[in-house]
């Protein structure tokens, strides 16, 4: 919340469309920061409860095949406790080096190692050699049997036969004619073998060759008997036991069956009910985390509300202050254009007003000069004659000399009133010209 409040304090404020654009990206950017650290967060834990859950079920499967292989092996002990008979032939079916998958020959004895010697006795060797003569005796008599045909015979036999059956004979006579004669079996006689002549020191040698291959080949097979021995050490501490099980009495070895069944069932009760505990654990934990995930979906959920309400606050919030700069300079633009138009207005009526106050003024100067020069001319021609005899003239030169302040004072009286009269008549026209300008832009006059 720290770090999203300095977030928030160091965006741009909102003042114009490009500042509203950059804090839209920046605030786009941090939330996707935030979803990625969450989603590694969330990949971490979930890879840790995958790990915890493998290693227990790694372990759970250790226990089980541990409970199994000691159930088999006591099984193994009380089968051949209570069965002799049916134990030796599974285990004979399970050997691979047993009668059933190798047996033994009808045509003599072969040995499993092909270097073993044979171990001859006497009389079987006197049998052999009796064997050996008849087979001799037969052979002769094969011989002598095959070699009473004559050489006349089988020329003509092969005349016979080289010509094709195309002599005037009939076949039956040529038929019975031919059995008197077959074909000699000519057997050359085989080489004389004969024993090459060794040297003392050469016959040391090779006896030296024979006597090491001897040791090897004992070695090896005292190394073959050593791994078969270590590879077979269950069966033979089995054996061992069983042949101390036969020293036992019958009511021992049937109670140790039965304690051995009795601690079997128990081993499996307590499997079962380790089972029947860690399955319930299983699925309190499966409902869990089924219950996280849903929280988690929420909170996801809830989070993305919330972001698409901020920003839509900050839309709204920057659309808002858009809206006021743009009513604010469209007041300022209407302001600045009626003040425009009230001086040109101003303007206008002031002209217009100068223009109708000069043409009334000069309309009644005009008229006041016409009647004052109708008025005064009567006047000044009784003036003129009062005043046209000497006495009149000098009397008005010492008038004039010595009083001028009086005069002055007249002349401005007179000033006075004429003003007095061009200022109501310049009022009367102004207020007679403004009178239709009144009635057509009252409002703006009020």
């Amino acid at each position: 919340m720290r770090q999203k409040r300095k977030f928030e304090s160091l965006l741009p404020p909102v003042t114009d469309e490009n500042s509203l654009q950059q804090r839209a990206s920046l605030m786009k950017e941090q939330e996707f920061r935030e979803w990625a650290d969450r989603e590694n967060y969330i990949k971490q834990l979930h890879s840790r409860l995958s790990q915890e859950e493998l290693s227990q079920a790694l372990k759970t499967d250790r226990k089980r095949i541990k409970t199994l292989r000691r159930m088999w092996q006591q099984r193994i002990a009380v089968e051949s406790l209570i069965s002799p008979k049916r134990w030796k032939a599974i285990t004979c079916s399970a050997n691979r080096e047993s009668d059933a998958f190798a047996p033994r020959s009808n045509k003599g004895y072969i040995p499993s190692d092909p270097y073993a010697s044979l171990g001859i006795e006497v009389p079987a060797l006197q049998a052999l050699e009796d064997t050996a003569t008849r087979l001799r005796q037969k052979a002769a008599r094969e011989q002598a049997e095959r070699d009473r045909g004559s050489t006349p015979g089988l020329e003509v036999a092969s005349a016979i036969f080289l010509s094709g059956g195309s002599q005037s004979r009939t076949g039956a006579e040529a038929s019975v004619s031919l059995k008197k004669y077959h074909m000699r079996n000519i057997r050359e006689r085989p080489e004389t073998p004969r024993v090459e002549e060794v040297l003392p020191d050469d016959e040391a040698v090779q006896v030296a060759g024979v006597l090491l291959q001897r040791v090897l080949r004992g070695q090896t097979r005292q190394q073959r008997m050593f791994a078969g021995k270590h590879m077979r050490l269950d069966l033979i501490s089995f054996l061992r036991a069983a042949e101390q099980l036969h020293d036992i009495p019958a009511e021992d070895q049937r109670s140790y069956a039965i304690r051995e069944i009795t601690d079997e069932a128990v081993d499996v009760l307590v499997a079962s009910i380790q089972g029947q505990a860690i399955s319930e654990t299983l699925d309190e934990l499966a409902k869990e985390l089924r219950k996280v995930e849903e929280e988690r979906r929420i909170a996801v959920m809830v989070n993305l509300a919330e972001r698409d309400r901020r920003l839509r606050e900050a839309q709204e919030s920057g659309t808002r202050q858009a809206e006021e700069l743009l009513r604010a300079r469209e007041d300022e633009t209407f302001r600045r254009v009626m003040s425009l138009h009230h001086q040109t207005v101003d303007s206008y009526v002031e002209g217009i007003l100068t223009a109708s106050v000069e043409k009334a003024a000069k309309q009644q100067a005009v008229i006041e000069a016409k009647l004052r020069i109708e008025q005064l001319s009567h006047v000044v021609d009784e003036l003129e004659e009062r005043y046209s005899n000497p006495n009149t003239v000098v009397r008005e030169l010492v008038t004039s000399f010595l009083l001028p302040h009086v005069k002055k004072q007249q002349l401005q009286r007179q000033l006075r009133v004429e003003e007095e009269k061009y200022s109501i008549a310049a009022r009367y026209a102004v207020g007679e010209s403004f009178q239709p300008l009144g009635t057509e832009f009252g409002p703006l006059f009020q």
